[in-house]
């Protein structure tokens, strides 16, 4: 399946016609927010190995091996995430917020002063309230122009492309802001086991509500996934499409994440680290 551009479209209309209001009042509450420009972000990741933290079940697989390669590389977490990072002694680097009901819950009793939270401007406010770290802000540049209605209510006029979903977005941002030499993904299933869980940190009734189809995984086994998982992963296999030149591996293991190069974490962790060590010389 190809998303064209009517497609896409009519995601980002049905998007905007359920969620305007609620956008635009947390813009009005972000605005209220002291923040720190994108700008002190473009290629803070330059000749660093970057992994990416989704919150598919597969997650929890890597964490041994993650807490123990800590120091190797910068991690960036999306929103509901980042509680069981921590949980698991592994403090994220960045932590990237889209939604704009996602509960502050995920983070409650957690250290955030040493993580830099990456929120889109329509997001739930309670998260930049609650944290403590540096927080940035981004606006959502999407095909039928929400950033000119929602900007000025932020007074955020920094823009990435509208990325479907929050882990989409980490990407996105990490590509055209951050600027890593590779970055490995992790927990990117967009889908779940029937006899697995729904999130890293155990199951959720999502698995039941949004239990819209049934597909084959790359990985050969059989995996139960939603319209919108569906939907935001064939957005992320076209969007890297067109950028071939930038390094990007699926490390998840599992999942339905199609044409994207793949790898075992260990194998290309220790790949880009002698790469690195190498240019270094």
């Amino acid at each position: 399946m190809f998303l064209n551009k009517e497609v896409v479209e009519q995601q980002s209309v049905a998007a905007w016609s359920t969620w305007k209001t609620k956008w635009m009042g947390n813009c009005r509450k972000t605005r209220q927010i002291p923040k720190s420009s994108m700008s002190s972000l473009l290629n803070k990741c330059k000749d660093k190995i970057l992994i990416q933290a989704a919150f598919g079940a597969s997650l929890a697989k890597q964490i041994p091996f993650l807490k123990e390669n800590r120091h190797k590389f910068q991690l960036m977490c999306c929103d509901k995430a980042f509680g069981f990072l921590m949980e698991n002694g592994i403090v994220p680097d960045y932590c990237i917020i889209a939604d704009a009901s996602v509960s502050s819950e995920w983070i409650k009793g957690h250290d955030t002063s040493n993580t830099i939270l990456i929120a889109n401007i329509a997001a739930n406010p309670e998260w930049t309230v609650r944290w403590k770290g540096e927080v940035v802000f981004y606006a959502n540049w999407d095909n039928i122009g929400s950033a000119k209605t929602l900007s000025p209510l932020a007074e955020v006029f920094e823009v990435i492309p509208a990325s479907s979903n929050v882990s989409n977005a980490q990407v996105v941002f990490a590509s055209q802001v951050l600027n890593p030499s590779v970055q490995l993904l992790v927990g990117y299933d967009y889908s779940w086991r029937a006899d697995g869980n729904y999130y890293a940190s155990g199951d959720h009734q999502k698995r039941h509500l949004m239990h819209h189809m049934d597909v084959i995984s790359p990985w050969g086994y059989l995996a139960q996934t939603s319209s919108n998982l569906s939907f935001s992963c064939l957005w992320l296999q076209q969007y890297l499409m067109k950028f071939p030149k930038v390094k990007i591996f699926n490390c998840s293991g599992e999942g339905i994440l199609a044409s994207v190069p793949t790898g075992d974490l260990e194998v290309m962790l220790k790949r880009y680290e002698k790469e690195r060590h190498l240019k270094a010389v």
